[in-house]
């Protein structure tokens, strides 16, 4: 008799921890996904299953869960404590909008009870971010808002993100962002904002990154920056500002930038570049600067500068570059002059003082 008594005991707990996962009332998506990362009938999962669950995947349509009658709501998400991984778009090459997020917009609190998420993928899934969305994951280490249809992110949405190393922003529609916007985010190291409409940048709007080691703000539209914007970016590596519209480059712009290994500033519209604009890196290994219509470079553009291995001036219209330019970067081993209509002598003196394997020009544009 006892041993029946405990046998529905047993039953019992086991029955209250399946009703209070409620796996089953969840939206039809939730329930799919949960009981597929737990192989087992949403009746079936009990409590305890639900701090197994360390990945969740949104980003494709369910067998028999049609997105037109089915989107996530408010408590999916509930007893999930322990999720790692939640992705809601598949950013590998398709470009397919998230199935189950309804108006491209996250319910209210949707994402509050994953307090130990580490990696959240939302490209291609919203047109709208509220400023409490992310306000409880403080284990986030990657956040990727690519693709979206976003024209403005309040300050403050990512202020709790204290844990947050990666953040992608890149193709959306933002003109401009506003001061404050990364308040808080003291451990991120790449932030990605190219491929949007940005014209200009608020200073001090990095101020606080003083962990970031790459910045993408290529294809943009910026033509100018207050000369402060990258004060405080003590550890940047990487600084990516191609195909924007600048018609001049301060170099109190980086001047502060001591870590720097890499910039490109290619294919902007540059008249002239400043003397010294590059010197005195003791780390920098690479700059691009091709494709702007500058005709001469000063001789001292990348003096003191000894790390240097690549430089690419190709597209620059120069008829004539000081081997005294590259004479004391002993660690050069490309030097791309393609599609310049470089004399004859000139093209012979660099050569004779670097070597035909360092300079790189285009034979049938090039005139050596």
């Amino acid at each position: 008799m006892r041993k029946a008594y405990f046998a529905l005991a047993l039953l019992g707990l086991s029955t209250l921890s399946a009703q209070a996962a409620g796996v089953c009332n969840r939206s039809k998506p939730a329930s799919y996904a949960i009981s597929k990362a737990l192989f087992k009938k949403c009746s079936k999962v009990t409590a305890a299953d639900l701090a197994w669950v360390q990945n969740l995947d949104f980003s494709k349509e369910f067998p028999g869960v049609p997105a037109a009658s089915h989107s996530l709501k408010t408590g999916d998400f509930e007893g999930l404590e322990n999720l790692k991984f939640l992705r809601f778009t598949d950013h590998m090459g398709t470009s397919e909008e998230s199935p189950y997020l309804e108006g491209k917009k996250l319910p209210e609190d949707l994402l509050a009870p994953l307090t130990n998420l580490t990696h959240l993928d939302l490209n291609n899934a919203l047109s709208e971010v509220k400023e409490s969305d992310f306000e409880t994951l403080k284990s986030l280490e990657s956040l990727r808002l690519d693709n979206n249809e976003l024209q403005t992110l309040p300050v403050g949405v990512f202020k709790n993100l204290t844990s947050l190393k990666s953040l992608y922003l890149y193709s959306n529609q933002f003109e401009a962002l506003p001061a404050g916007l990364f308040r808080g985010l003291t451990n991120l190291k790449v932030l990605e904002l190219h491929n949007n409409k940005i014209k200009t940048l608020p200073a001090g709007i990095f101020s606080e990154l003083n962990q970031l080691e790459r910045l993408a703000l290529y294809v943009n539209e910026i033509e100018t920056l207050d000369q402060s914007v990258f004060s405080g970016l003590t550890s940047l590596r990487s600084i990516v500002m191609d195909r924007n519209k600048f018609k001049s480059f301060p170099r109190a712009l980086i001047a502060d930038l001591d870590n720097l290994e890499f910039i490109n500033l290619s294919l902007n519209d540059i008249q002239n570049f400043e003397p010294g604009l590059f010197a005195n890196f003791a780390n920098l290994e690479g700059v691009n600067i091709g494709g702007n219509p500058v005709g001469s470079i000063p001789t001292d553009l990348f003096a003191g500068s000894p790390k240097l291995k690549f430089i690419a001036l190709d597209s620059t219209s120069l008829a004539c570059a000081s081997p005294e330019t590259f004479a004391s970067l002993t660690e050069l081993t490309e030097l791309h002059l393609e599609w310049n209509p470089l004399r004859k002598e000139c093209y012979q003196d660099l050569v004779n003082t670097l070597g035909t394997e360092i300079v790189r020009v285009e034979p049938s544009y090039n005139h050596p």
